[in-house]
């Protein structure tokens, strides 16, 4: 009813339903978009030739393995406890095959996207990277001083070849199309 619809901070019950609309079209738009980037990085790792470091490769699994236990836990249950679960079960091989495979998949993709970076080299301007360090914070619920000095100079060094590499697979997108 309109009561509730001034609650969501609507007018009106049509201007509640037209917010949810708009919302649902962007989240459906933001994830068509990052199916298409997707794709398009396995389609850019597929043909990368690179030597992969073992170290590279380890780290992407170990980081695989804490959002697993993370995921886990969430759910009551310890990660200890799925792999013994799996071991039991005779998965555990394919499990660790499978967890290889995708940071595989990961580390390519990622290696795929310097190599774009590096090639197109976007401009980035001093305003715009401000403007996507506030959004950043917002983001976290901080403010822009509590963002710079959680990450550190180093974590915002990565974060800015992490925007910049973005932006790159962005910007090839646009030129394909």
């Amino acid at each position: 009813d309109e009561e509730f619809a001034k609650t969501l901070e609507a007018e009106s019950l049509e201007e509640l339903r037209e917010k949810v609309r708009e919302s649902l079209k962007r989240q459906a738009e933001a994830r068509y978009q990052e199916a298409r980037e997707r794709a398009f990085l396995e389609k850019l790792a597929e043909g990368l030739e690179a030597e992969i470091p073992p170290s590279m490769l380890e780290a992407e699994e170990r980081h695989l393995l804490e959002h697993l236990a993370e995921d886990l836990a969430a759910q009551g249950i310890a990660l200890e406890a799925y792999l013994k679960a799996l071991e039991e079960k005779g998965e555990l091989e394919k499990f660790r095959e499978e967890l290889k495979q995708e940071a595989l998949k990961r580390v390519r993709r990622s290696l795929a996207k310097e190599r774009l970076a590096e090639e197109l080299k976007p401009e980035v301007s001093e305003e715009e990277w401000q403007a996507y360090l506030q959004a950043v914070a917002r983001s976290y619920g901080i403010s822009l001083q509590e963002l710079r000095r959680e990450f550190g100079e180093r974590g915002l060094a990565r974060l800015r070849a992490a925007y910049i590499q973005d932006k790159a697979v962005k910007e090839a997108l646009a030129k394909l199309l």
